[in-house]
């Protein structure tokens, strides 16, 4: 098995994970601290959450001033035969 769809599915197997895609896969892209108000969980516990996905490539992020603006990864993903639409049903 190819050890990426490997990394996607342990990053996507946490049920947090998969909401914070939900959320993020709704509206394109957010803002950390967006995450923070509506996920309610302390930010180091986020953070570790964001990286996990963007390492596997669920997720791309971009940084605007302090803010990490995060995105799901579509390009990595289709590549590997995945359709985030149909994971997040």
């Amino acid at each position: 098995m190819d050890n990426n769809i490997v990394e996607i599915m342990k990053a996507l197997g946490d049920s947090a994970r998969l909401e914070l895609v939900k959320h993020i896969a709704k509206k394109k892209e957010t803002g950390c601290a967006e995450l923070l108000k509506v996920f309610k969980m302390p930010q180091p516990t986020l953070s570790r959450h964001l990286n996990i996905m963007v390492d596997a490539g669920v997720l791309s992020f971009r940084k605007e001033g302090v803010i990490n603006f995060y995105k799901i990864e579509d390009k990595s993903l289709k590549e590997n035969g995945l359709n985030i639409s149909q994971i997040i049903k």
